[in-house]
């Protein structure tokens, strides 16, 4: 009868038949008393997953975040079965869910605003060191190499003296050499004199252009400016790099 009390089966079978209901819509049960009943909708948000995201990506996924935390997550409701059989079903209004995503939306802010400041800082210190940079006096130019002047024939003495000695003295320095009555003009630059007829014992400079050596004839004498490239398998003396002075 309309407006009786409800015995305790009754009223239990009217909360199932309730939780039957919504089971089909998305709820789940989450816990569950005589009369009332505890159900769930959604899922949990994984929030370690977006702290490390948020940190990841310098704070940027926090409003992705929050964005979750506020529309989606569990949403409860509470089905209660009173004593004259009425079922209700009330959202239960969380206070969770929003203090977290007011605390990641504070988060978010902080970091973006640290962030636009720090990159304002850098900006403002790498302009500063640009200007002091371009303020500060250039180096003194250096000074010329010292070319010594000497004789490609005296050189060839040294060698035969002392290679050690000569090494030292001589080897890759730029020197202002002078080679008198040469022999012969190859092509590529190179010009030779020759110590003995055998041919195998000569002084060799090697011009880097073959334009410098295309106006030279056997007898003539040379002076140039060369690197010295030392004695090449006991037989000949080479410079190299030569420029004609």
């Amino acid at each position: 009868m309309a407006g009786q009390r409800k015995t305790s089966d009754e009223r239990k079978e009217l909360l199932a038949r309730q939780i039957a209901n919504l089971i089909p819509r998305g709820r789940r049960v989450e816990s569950q008393s005589d009369y009332q009943a505890v159900l769930v909708t959604g899922r949990p948000v994984n929030h370690v997953l977006h702290v490390i995201l948020t940190l990841v990506t310098c704070f940027t996924w926090g409003l992705i975040w929050a964005t979750l935390v506020l529309l989606g997550g569990e949403k409860r409701e509470i089905a209660n079965v009173d004593e004259w059989g009425n079922v209700t079903v009330a959202r239960v209004n969380g206070t969770s869910g929003k203090l977290i995503a007011l605390v990641v939306l504070g988060v978010f802010a902080t970091g973006f605003i640290g962030f636009v400041i720090l990159t304002a800082i850098g900006m403002a210190l790498q302009d500063s060191t640009k200007s002091s940079a371009g303020s500060i006096s250039p180096k003194p130019a250096q000074a010329p190499e010292i070319v010594l002047e000497v004789n490609a024939e005296q050189i060839w003495n040294d060698y035969h003296i002392n290679e050690t000695a000569a090494n030292f003295n001589w080897k890759g320095k730029r020197l202002l050499v002078t080679l008198q009555g040469i022999d012969e003009i190859e092509d590529g630059g190179k010009v030779r004199k020759h110590i003995h007829s055998s041919g195998s014992n000569y002084i060799q400079l090697d011009f880097t252009s073959n334009e410098e050596v295309i106006h030279l004839t056997p007898g003539e004498s040379v002076r140039a400016n060369c690197k010295l490239d030392g004695f090449q398998l006991d037989s000949w003396l080479e410079f190299g790099d030569c420029r004609l002075e």
